[in-house]
Formats: C-alpha cells, structure tokens, sequence
C-alpha cells in the first residue's frame, strides 16, 4: 500500500522497497539505501509521507524496512535509519518524463543489544520465507564477477536464484518498452503531419485526399507494423525513407542506459551468454 506508511499512534514508519517497480530506483550504495520518495508522476515534494520520513530521527519514529524482489513476496530487512539529509535527485518518473525525486540515505540500525553483541556487534541478519542464503551488496567488483559465476552455477544446477542482474533487466525492459512507446508517439506525430500536408496540398489543387480502407487513420494504438503500412501509402515506401522518420524520433528521445553487466558483456550481441535465464529479446532490439 505505497513506498512510504506512518503509523503516528505507534511511531513508527514502514518503507517498501521494491525493486520490481522500476519507477521507484532504490539501490544499496556502500552499506546505504539510496530510498526514493513517494510520488510516481511529476516533481516530488517533501511534504506529507517524504515530510514525516524526513523527520523520523528528530521526532524519533523507528523506521522498518521492507524490500521486493518477487511480485508480492517482502522480506524483512531490518530497523533502518536516515544516513544523512535527504536530497533531490533526476530520475523518469512512470510515464517516462524527466522529474525530480527526494531521495532518503538509509542505513541499517545497529542496537546495543545482546544477541548484536554476541554476532560479533553485527546486526541480526534476516531471510527471506524459504530461502537459503543471503548474498551482502557491498561486493568489489571481483567479488561481484565470483559471485556471478556462482549464481549460475547454481542456476544451471536447478537452483533458484534471484540476484542483482534480474532486478536490473527487469528495470531496463520496462524503461526500454517505455522508450519504444515514446518513439512510436512521436512517429504517430509525423505521420499525422504527412497527413495534414497532403490535406493541404490536395485542397491547393481542388481535389480531395480521402483515406483508403482507414489505413491512415493512425491513433494510439498503432503499432510499428500499422504505421510503416501508412508511410508506403504517404509515398514513403522504400526502407531509407521510412527509417527516417523512425531515426528522427528515435533522436529525439534518450535511449535508457543497459546495466553494467549487460554492457561489458564479452559478446553484447548474444543476450543468452550474459544472463542464461529467460529473457525477452524483442526489447532488447532497435526499431528496424
């Protein structure tokens, strides 16, 4: 029921982090929770649930701290506190647009008690419902390439195994799918104008440009097929032509970055040697 809960009879706050919503990018950095605000469209604003969590350790409210890396399944992650001050920060809101986002440094609270102090003065360490092992973030990168190849090893083996790469991919397939929309817009955009320049030109001549079998009758729904269909009878029929206009829309939009793995992959072009799990490669690819 949203990122951020308060409960004010009991002091206390409850965080969601759920790292299947792409919207909201929370990420452990050197033992700290970069949280995001609530709000998922527009600028952010540090009032209400942002306000409250903002003030938690002066108004000393405990904070609890949940995290979702399966659809519905949260796993408990301890007492948590603010690191530092919260500050703004530029990330895509839900539907793709550039806004500003408070982001809350968290760090996981150490208390003074004996079960911390008999755990070497660690803080007790919990587990997912059913699972077996945790994995810490705070991984050098070495660390990190052994603990890859682990992972799937065991995933190769049967083993179940969720990690940091599936949280990123399915990150970057919904920012990938939102740019592809976005793109597809702005093509709808150029098409229509084609359109209303035909209109024109006919009136000019005292004819009439009518649509045939509503081919371009082009609105939201209109895929990349449907809309390649329209360029060929608007005289855009050969491939250069037409990947104009796709190229220029795809100019006008920022293509989302892929993760670090993904990128230094020693093949970029074959997706199943950098993560042997399904993964759906449509996505992954250009308009072309």
């Amino acid at each position: 029921m949203g990122g951020i809960r308060v409960s004010k009879s009991r002091d206390l706050i409850v965080l969601i982090s759920n790292n299947t919503d792409p919207t909201y990018r929370n990420e452990w950095t050197d033992g700290t929770l970069q949280f995001v605000g609530i709000g998922s469209t527009g600028p952010q604003k540090l009032d209400r649930q942002n306000k409250t969590l903002a003030s938690s350790k002066r108004n000393g409210m405990a904070v609890h701290l949940f995290e979702v890396f399966e659809k519905s399944k949260y796993v408990y992650a301890g007492e948590v506190e603010l690191a530092d001050e919260p500050y703004l920060s530029d990330q895509r809101d839900a539907t793709g647009a550039s806004r500003l986002v408070w982001m809350f440094p968290l760090r996981r609270k150490v208390t003074d008690t004996a079960e911390t102090r008999t755990n070497g003065g660690s803080p007790k360490i919990y587990l997912p419902h059913g699972a077996y092992a945790v994995i810490e973030g705070n991984l050098t990168d070495k660390q990190v390439d052994l603990v890859h190849e682990a992972l799937d090893r065991l995933k190769g083996a049967g083993v179940v195994t969720v990690d940091q790469r599936d949280v990123d991919l399915a990150r970057y397939e919904k920012a990938l799918a939102a740019w592809h929309a976005r793109v597809l817009d702005r093509v709808r955009g150029s098409i229509k104008a084609l359109i209303a320049k035909r209109k024109r030109a006919a009136k000019e001549r005292n004819q009439e440009f009518r649509l045939i079998d509503d081919e371009l009758k082009i609105n939201s729904a209109s895929d990349e097929t449907e809309l390649r269909a329209a360029l060929v009878f608007l005289d855009r029929d050969d491939t250069t032509s037409a990947n104009q206009i796709f190229d220029e829309a795809m100019s006008r939009e920022t293509m989302p970055e892929p993760p670090k793995w993904l990128k230094q992959s020693s093949d970029p072009t074959d997706i199943a040697l950098v993560r042997p799990s399904a993964i759906d490669q449509t996505k992954l690819k250009d308009f072309c």
